[in-house]
């Protein structure tokens, strides 16, 4: 993560060959999250704003001719374009649990209109109440979608509609206008409207069961964002004094006042099954702060990473919320923080800022990054531990008895300690035994993807390229390249085994030698420097190496046969540069 110091360890050139350690983190607190960049659809930015239960995210991406489309992005697929409804543009506001998405998209005949679609199903029109435009903002596990849209009269009114199910106006109050935030997975909707006195009050409504007015906490106006399955419902309503506070509500239980952190003003954002709310509030400093609370106050103020202020936007039925909060230098951050975790940045893809918007059960958090060149990606921010979980249960079972099990689980356990070193000394020894095991106990495509996943938790921990010890022209009593022989002559460079490391594991034909990366025509195994462990022995071609005169080191890459980057310089003198 962007505000960790990972200390690294490097096998110094003139230590003995039986130095060759991993750089790695050591005993420091590793990552706790691994942000993945998303990409777009062939343009510059992106945006995740929605993520379900499996971790698809949708939002909109940038097209290469500057258009915006509503994707889908799963974590074994990359972004796909959902499409508009013959408009240009199109957005993704929200993802159930079956992957269908909900949002806004531009018609062939200029209006927006509410959609539905998913990976497989392609973009269907919602339609309207009568008038011109409408948007869908929320969908529920059956597949239920709310928000807003015209009718003939061109009001703008709630709806509830389906793929199956056209819309049905759920504005009884005859109001001018109303629009659903959110939908629960009884059909039960919660949202705000205009009173005919011009007001803003909340309201909760259902194909069943007539609009209610939950009117505010003794003053003029209100919002409801958020309601939970058991239709526990939260926004904010002004006070009798002009203040606006949280509040939680039902159809039966009347509102209740959460206050604010000691400001004048709390912005609710969302309520988990288990009633505890989150949103942003002003402090006693009239600062902004990130909050989650209960139906017992008070709220209990989420702090920041360091900077003034922080914002809340979603929090899941295990009381983890996510957001943005400002570091030391007044960037803003996404996190994910709880009552009982103070806040853990999540970092950026390489820029400044990021911000979470949405964060499903398991921890994973939507949202957008900027990336190094200043343009906003949508992110993937998934719990490192949830990565070895699913390892876990894809390598239950194959394989010879319970050894790869063992050693994920073995894995798993460093990482828990913070031993940086052993997670990623295991995680190779676990892909080194996949790898010898495919096509024979287990399935090439299942080998495949068991290394890849191995892979990208050694990725997420910041598992570093491993350091070996190379010897140019092993056995000669020094270094030197004539430049003089690059037409013809060839030099030989030894990869030395030791007690750590295994010179019979790497790859011969993935060597690159010199600034001219050059490829080795020939290699050979044997004990170069007499020490009992057999090294590997590599020929190039002199003027393949393009080595410059002067020059006085140089560097050779690999890979191991298990994906392991290998890493290796050694002194040399470029020298007889002119015939």
């Amino acid at each position: 993560m962007s505000n960790r110091m990972l200390r690294v360890l490097f096998c110094g050139f003139s230590m003995a060959a039986a130095c060759a350690l991993l750089a790695t983190p050591a005993m420091s607190e590793l990552p706790k999250y691994q942000m993945k960049d998303l990409g777009t659809l062939g343009g510059k930015s992106s945006e995740g704003v929605a993520v379900n239960a499996v971790g698809q995210v949708t939002g909109q991406a940038e097209l290469a001719d500057g258009r915006r489309h509503a994707f889908i992005a799963s974590a074994t697929q990359p972004m796909q374009d959902l499409g508009t409804l013959g408009g240009p543009n199109s957005i993704g506001y929200a993802i159930n649990s079956a992957g269908q998405v909900t949002g806004a998209s531009d018609t062939a005949q200029g209006s927006i209109h509410a959609f539905i679609a998913s990976a497989a199903q392609r973009m269907q029109d919602l339609g309207t109440l009568g008038g011109r435009d409408s948007t869908g903002i929320a969908i529920n596990d059956a597949g239920q979608i709310t928000g807003g849209a015209d009718t003939a009269d061109a009001r703008r009114h709630v709806y509830i509609a389906s793929s199956t199910q056209p819309m049905q106006d759920l504005d009884t109050l005859g109001t001018q206008s109303s629009v659903g935030n959110e939908i629960n997975n009884s059909g039960l909707v919660v949202g705000i409207l205009d009173t005919t006195e011009g007001l803003v009050h909340v309201f909760i409504a259902s194909a069943m069961h007539s609009m209610q007015d939950l009117g505010t906490l003794g003053g003029r106006n209100g919002y409801g964002v958020a309601i939970d399955d058991a239709g526990q419902v939260t926004g904010g309503a002004d006070t009798a004094d002009g203040q606006m506070h949280a509040f939680i509500a039902s159809a039966t239980q009347p509102m209740m006042d959460l206050g604010t952190l000691g400001g004048e003003w709390a912005e609710p954002e969302d309520i988990n099954d288990a009633g505890q709310i989150t949103g942003t509030a002003e402090n006693r400093d009239k600062q902004a702060r990130a909050f989650i609370g209960t139906a017992s106050p008070p709220l209990h103020d989420l702090g920041t990473l360091g900077g003034s202020s922080s914002r809340a936007y979603d929090v899941n039925n295990a009381g983890q919320v996510t957001g943005a909060a400002t570091v030391a230098s007044g960037a803003e951050h996404a996190f994910v923080a709880s009552a009982t975790q103070p806040m853990l940045d999540l970092g950026t893809l390489g820029g400044e800022t990021s911000i979470g918007w949405a964060i499903n059960d398991a921890g994973q958090v939507a949202g957008a990054a900027a990336t190094a060149d200043g343009y906003f990606h949508a992110f993937r921010a998934t719990p490192i531990s949830l990565l070895f979980t699913m390892l876990l249960e894809d390598v239950t079972g194959v394989g010879p008895g319970s050894i790869l099990t063992d050693q994920v689980q073995r894995a798993f356990g460093y990482y828990r300690d913070d031993d940086g070193s052993n997670t990623c000394n295991t995680l190779t020894g676990f892909v080194a035994l996949v790898n010898t095991q495919s096509g024979l106990e287990i399935p090439p495509a299942q080998a495949a993807k068991l290394a890849a996943d191995a892979r990208e938790i050694q990725s997420a921990v910041h598992c570093g390229v491993e350091q070996i010890v190379i010897d140019v022209k092993p056995h000669a009593s020094g270094n030197g390249i004539a430049l003089t022989s690059a037409k013809s002559g060839n030099v030989r460079v030894a990869l030395l085994g030791s007690a750590a490391y295994d010179a019979l594991q790497v790859d011969p034909e993935s060597a690159r030698f010199g600034p001219g990366e050059a490829t080795a025509r020939r290699s050979e195994l044997q004990d170069f420097n007499r020490d009992g462990f057999t090294d590997l022995g590599l020929l190039f071609r002199i003027r393949d190496l393009r080595l410059r005169c002067g020059d006085q080191q140089v560097t050779l890459t690999a890979e191991t046969y298990a994906g392991t980057a290998l890493v290796g310089t050694d002194l040399v003198h470029a020298w007889k540069c002119h015939k």
